[in-house]
């Protein structure tokens, strides 16, 4: 993938770069995403999609007010609750919390910013995600806000089957952000 000039992508930028670039003020944004079933239609790892996309907006719009630089997406969270769809990957809690733990540890430890906003795809992912928040900033200093896509979404309270994985919401948001991954044949599968 071809990287623009500017790019606030903290991985485009080379090691001297990130010494300039980043202040104690600079804001890190983290997609999260999962890998597990999302219907007949859409692909394995749309929540990741959905979070890289939306940090993308995100990083875009506010990053000349608040200095905002988007992270490599974590593609896999905790999807236990989805083990029984061939496909679908999960971490432990005790992995999750181990991988946030040592990368809260590595942000401290290699930049100047203690300010991290996790982009968070996955409803799976949330109670983790909000309970490790105060363990983050405890240990390591690090100001933590979780923004969580699920919480955006607003399901039809009357619709006939659950709106909360895989429907209206998620299917709409992939449509207008990666159309090509979704199976519209297959769509008329989920009546």
């Amino acid at each position: 993938m071809a990287r623009s000039a500017g790019s606030r992508t903290f991985g485009s930028l080379s090691f001297q770069e990130a010494a300039k670039a980043l202040r104690a003020s600079s804001i890190l944004c983290l997609p999260m995403g999962s890998m597990e079933q999302h219907g007949p239609h859409l692909p394995l790892d749309t929540d990741t999609i959905l979070a890289e996309a939306f940090t993308a907006r995100i990083v875009a719009r506010w990053s000349k007010d608040h200095d905002l630089w988007q992270l490599p997406a974590i593609p896999i969270g905790l999807s236990r609750e989805h083990a029984w769809a061939p496909g679908t990957l999960s971490l432990s809690v005790t992995g999750i919390t181990a991988y946030l733990r040592d990368l809260a540890r590595e942000i401290v430890r290699a930049m100047p910013t203690r300010n991290l906003l996790i982009v968070n795809g996955h409803g799976g992912n949330r109670g983790i995600l909000e309970a490790l928040g105060w363990d983050l900033h405890a240990e390591f200093g690090l100001n933590l806000a979780v923004l969580h896509l699920g919480a955006m979404m607003s399901p039809a309270a009357d619709a006939s089957v659950p709106e909360i994985h895989a429907g209206l919401d998620e299917t709409s948001a992939m449509l207008a952000l990666a159309p090509q991954l979704v199976q519209r044949k297959r769509l008329r599968d989920l009546r």
